[in-house]
């Protein structure tokens, strides 16, 4: 019976190592749909009045991504408009981060059914007076004084400005939550819509702060001989210290210390199997930091 016992908590333990070895090398991408339509209403006078769509605002729930967000791109399906200069679009966070994904923008030719993607390493913005087509564009917000302009706040319940200008405003943020699309047109008498929707492309990933930690508590966990363990302890420590001094060049040669140490022990005071775990995860976190 105590055979039996200890082999089960024998399995238990490495199924818990092999989940917090995945864990320590996690890196979460998925995207998030609302495929409902969005009516872009307008004002019925009042040559610059703004009126909010409908809804206002269209959400999106994000939940299960592990880590902080390192990119997000949001897609607008189907957006129509007799007058898209009029069309303002904020995108805001669930930790209140925002930033103006278009405004003032494609002059005054009607656009039909276009979808547009918006990525902060896009070649180009879209355009303040030629027509809009389909594409992947960076974040824009011209400045036309000739034509009616977003408020610098958008209406309640947007959050008050001033606003970002990149999507990297959310990068280092939790991605799980409410994402909110603020759209409004600034100007009466053309209206649209979004026809299919929006959705949100997000990559989010543990910090190499993070990853160090669950790596320490993955050497702490193998049972690995007492002096080594310590070692290699330390040497985690050590470049945690590096990169609370913001000095990755220090945390790479911890990093590359801890690597040494582990193939000089293989076969030794560390098995293969053991050993194989580390590696991998202290591979992954020399590539974060580009070691």
């Amino acid at each position: 019976m105590h055979r039996l016992i200890r082999r089960g908590l024998a399995l238990a333990l490495v199924a818990a190592l092999a989940s917090l070895a995945a864990a320590v090398q996690q890196a979460d991408a998925a995207v998030f749909s609302n495929p409902a339509p969005i009516a872009i209403n307008t004002a019925v006078s009042g040559s610059c009045t703004v009126m909010t769509a409908s809804p206002y605002p269209s959400q999106i729930s994000v939940s299960g991504l592990t880590g902080t967000v390192t990119d997000v791109n949001v897609t607008l399906t189907g957006l129509s408009h007799t007058f898209p200069d009029d069309v303002a679009v904020l995108l805001v966070g669930p930790g209140g981060q925002s930033t103006i994904l278009m405004g003032d923008s494609g002059g005054s030719a009607d656009v039909n059914g276009v979808t547009l993607t918006f990525d902060d390493g896009a070649a180009a913005t879209l355009p303040d007076e030629a027509q809009i087509v389909s594409g992947t564009y960076r974040p824009m917000l011209w400045d036309s004084p000739a034509n009616c302009r977003p408020p610098a706040t958008f209406p309640s319940p947007a959050p008050a400005g001033p606003y970002g200008s990149a999507l990297s405003v959310f990068n280092g943020t939790d991605p799980n939550g409410a994402w909110s699309l603020y759209v409004l047109d600034d100007a009466q008498g053309d209206s649209g819509s979004i026809s299919g929707g929006w959705s949100l492309d997000i990559t989010a990933e543990t910090t190499p702060e993070e990853k160090i930690s669950d790596l320490q508590d993955l050497v702490a966990g193998m049972g690995i001989h007492h002096g080594i363990t310590n070692a290699l302890e330390s040497k985690l420590q050590n470049a945690l210290d590096a990169l609370a001094a913001d000095d990755t060049a220090g945390a790479c040669y911890w990093m590359q210390s801890f690597v040494d140490l582990v193939n000089a022990q293989t076969g030794k005071k560390i098995s293969s199997s053991d050993a194989q775990q580390l590696l991998d995860a202290a591979n992954d976190i020399q590539t974060q930091l580009d070691c």
